[in-house]
């Protein structure tokens, strides 16, 4: 039975995984920093998993309550075998000039610090205990390097988490402990959902044809990389749900998808 921790697993893809990861008989700790919405997602995954959750509520830019996660996670099922980097903050729609400082700081906490912190102590923890590990994070818009409009600061928090993920795998190399990224593509989550509200009416119907070109429910993704996590064994890889094949497939399609209607 894998150990998994997932960050940022209160609500959204992080809890869609975990959810994914029980069915499969793996025993899960998610991290968040609301603990009463953590505990209440701990109990729903409960019915998947009895026995099998542990709650772990702190900030993935602490680096003590980073560090905590896997000492507690260590101390009721042994050492993590895998560590996903899960946690992140998308704010979208906004130039860089127009930005609150308070949240950008926020964003790069949760995106960069948040997953350099969450590496270096899987690293190490993993490198100690001396048995396969493997360590995911994730990519988003922008990672790539493309632009996209009114998400350079995002962007940028995710080139960086793959330049990480891509030195980090050739840094552990010979190391017992693979290092991957994963691009979940467009997910519906309540973070998609906080931004859809702040466009402006007129903006709304081109996206949502976007989102229901490209978007897909979190249970879809989290399903697909639950199989992922379990079954690679080669680092450095770059998963992509998303891929241009998928896309074009979609478009020639001649029934329009539609995924929002089980939202708005």
């Amino acid at each position: 039975m894998r150990t998994v921790v997932v960050t940022g697993a209160a609500k959204g893809l992080g809890r869609g995984l975990a959810e994914a990861l029980l069915a499969r008989g793996c025993k899960v700790a998610i991290t968040g920093r609301n603990a009463a919405d953590l505990e209440i997602a701990a109990e729903t995954l409960s019915e998947v998993g009895a026995g099998r959750v542990r709650a772990v509520a702190g900030d993935v830019s602490n680096p003590a309550d980073v560090q905590r996660a896997w000492d507690e996670t260590a101390e009721w099922a042994g050492p993590p075998d895998v560590w996903v980097n899960n946690a992140g903050y998308a704010l979208g729609n906004t130039r860089l000039a127009e930005m609150d400082p308070a949240e950008l700081e926020a964003m790069t906490r949760t995106n960069v610090l948040g997953v350099l912190l969450g590496c270096r102590t899987a690293a190490r923890g993993m490198l100690a205990a001396g048995a396969p590990g493997a360590i995911y994070n994730l990519y988003g818009a922008g990672s790539d390097g493309a632009y996209i409009s009114g998400m350079t600061a995002y962007g940028t928090t995710k080139a960086g988490v793959r330049h990480l993920t891509e030195c980090l795998a050739r840094e552990l190399a010979g190391t017992p402990v693979i290092v991957c990224g994963i691009s979940p593509g467009l997910v519906i989550t309540d973070g998609w959902l906080r931004e859809h509200a702040k466009v402006p009416e007129a903006a709304r119907p081109a996206r949502i044809a976007k989102a229901n070109l490209m978007a897909d429910h979190v249970e879809t993704v989290a399903a697909w990389m639950a199989k992922i996590i379990l079954e690679n064994r080669e680092t450095g890889r770059a998963f992509k749900w998303l891929t241009p094949a998928k896309l074009r497939r979609r478009k020639a399609t001649s029934r329009p998808r539609d995924i929002l209607s089980r939202y708005l």
